[in-house]
């Protein structure tokens, strides 16, 4: 028993790859350094890729494999059982269109039972599908203030239901942006064609360009102490920017005017304990996330903290205020490979560019790019020759991944170019673009999953985790540290039941 017990354990090592360096074969190494025109791409590389040029760092583990085609085995293990994507072509392809007939028939007909709201949605189908969705989502809350103020269900509301004063004035306090607030007036006075709705709600215009003097004058002080431009953009500027937009948005006292000229001295702690409880809100409606929330609302009460500092201020408004309270690690349901398969199945059916969809989803779900770093990806950074991929990641770091044959192929199906973008010449919107289309996607495969696009990093490093040791798993994330990867790592109850099982059995045999 012992002897079997011994030789699973080497096996089981056998297939632990402790060295980002045994990844590549003597074969591969000899594929880097010819990197000669007949085999490349258009790819803008140095004549050799050394070991250490491979990702970040060579490891710090001394352990050596001699067996190279079983570490090869090994990561088209890995490779296999990441990348689950179909490429079948016997799917009726219907294109972006026919999304929002899909929620017609799977999600209105069988959750809104009322006349009164189908023949409204009914107007709207030929919207933009992530309009129409938003649209919804602004009904589902109307649908439940309405059926608790008169006491009715859902199939029995009448139009005059929805049009009185009590139920849209508690509705009201449930909407979390402009856009909102507007299709909600445009419902209203569907609902009351002849008699236009007053919700006591004054049209605001605000001055994209952002330049308050007393956040100017931090952002100076900030500078002044060597912080970085995008640390104060992202902690100072756009917070402060959005706690302007609502605080115009929702007080009385300061509608009307720009959020240039809003005058810190009447901003009181209640309005930051009211602008908390709507952060709560968006946390609950997946607008942004617990520590996205948390953060958010720091950098807030940090600007009135250097004002108050500084004596700008006679008081620290942001004093009593308590933080909001997420957890760093927060554990998350990962989709099961027939649940990735459906994704991709819908793509292929809804995307209005399968192929380029295809091509970003896989990037993020088998090599673990971030959704910034896709849409930015240039085709100077690929090299289909040696199977590469380089990138300048978020933390301002180079390296250089491995790219799977399957996905060297989605590449080739693409225009390939010389230079410029892969995806698009505006980034930042097809990031944008990319991000509703899976939300619309994964509702359509029936997703139950919270989060965006970072949620299939997040498959990545967990499915790494059952073949990988923790120090590959990281370089392969691009982490700088353990700790931000096993955030990325989650099991759930019944695989930790297992690996336990394995570990007493291995436990038993020990003692025999």
């Amino acid at each position: 028993m012992k002897d079997k017990e011994t030789n699973r354990e080497a096996q089981y090592k056998s297939n632990i790859i402790t060295d980002i360096n045994q990844i590549w074969s003597d074969k591969d190494l000899e594929l880097f350094k010819k990197n000669s025109k007949s085999i490349s791409w258009y790819g803008n590389y140095p004549t050799y890729l050394s070991k250490s040029d491979i990702f970040f760092h060579r490891s710090d583990h001394n352990t050596q494999y001699d067996d190279s085609e079983n570490i090869e085995r090994v990561i088209k293990t890995i490779l296999e059982r990441i990348q689950t994507i179909n490429n079948r072509k016997d799917k009726t392809h219907i294109g972006r269109k026919g999304i929002n007939l899909w929620y017609r028939d799977n999600v209105i007909l069988k959750r809104y039972n009322c006349p009164a709201v189908i023949g409204y949605l009914d107007q709207k189908v030929h919207l933009d599908p992530w309009t129409f969705r938003t649209i919804l989502f602004l009904l589902e809350k109307v649908l439940s203030v309405t059926t608790a103020v008169r006491n009715k269900t859902v199939s029995d509301l009448k139009r005059e239901d929805f049009t009185d004063p009590k139920v849209y004035q508690k509705a009201l306090n449930l909407l979390t942006s402009k856009m909102e607030t507007d299709y909600y007036r445009n419902f209203l006075n569907e609902m009351s064609p002849f008699e236009k709705i007053d919700l006591g709600l004054k049209a605001t215009r605000f001055k994209y360009s952002f330049n308050h003097p007393m956040v100017n004058y931090c952002s100076i002080q900030q500078r002044k102490k060597g912080n970085k431009e995008a640390s104060i953009r992202n902690n100072l500027i756009e917070p402060t920017k959005r706690f302007f937009i609502w605080l115009c948005s929702v007080y009385e006292r300061f509608k009307g005017c720009s959020i240039n000229e809003v005058i810190v001295h009447f901003i009181t702690e209640e309005h930051l304990k009211d602008y908390k409880l709507y952060l709560i809100r968006q946390v609950k409606e997946e607008q942004i996330t617990e520590n996205g929330a948390r953060q958010h609302l720091v950098d807030v009460k940090k600007f009135f903290k250097l004002l108050y500092k500084d004596k700008k201020v006679n008081r620290d408004v942001g004093r009593t205020v308590t933080n909001l309270e997420a957890d760093n690690y927060k554990f998350r349901k990962i989709p099961t490979d027939l649940e990735i398969q459906k994704l991709f199945n819908v793509v292929e059916i809804y995307s209005d560019d399968v192929v380029k969809e295809r091509l970003a989803f896989s990037l993020m779900l088998v090599i673990g790019l971030r959704g910034i770093e896709v849409s930015q990806l240039r085709w100077e950074d690929v090299n289909l020759g040696t199977k590469t991929i380089s990138l300048n990641d978020t933390k301002g770091k180079n390296c250089v991944l491995p790219l799977p044959e399957a996905i060297c192929e989605m590449f080739k199906e693409m225009v390939v170019k010389s230079k410029g973008h892969v995806f698009s010449s505006e980034p930042k919107k097809y990031r944008i673009k990319l991000y509703q289309n899976y939300k619309l996607y994964t509702m359509i495969a029936g997703w139950k999953y919270e989060g965006g696009l970072h949620l299939l990093r997040h498959i990545f490093v967990t499915r790494l985790s059952e073949y990988c040791s923790p120090n590959l798993i990281r370089q392969l994330a691009r982490h700088n540290s353990d700790r931000t990867t096993a955030m990325y790592i989650h099991f759930d109850n019944e695989f930790l039941k297992k690996e336990i099982n394995k570990m007493d059995v291995h436990f038993r045999g020990d003692f025999k």
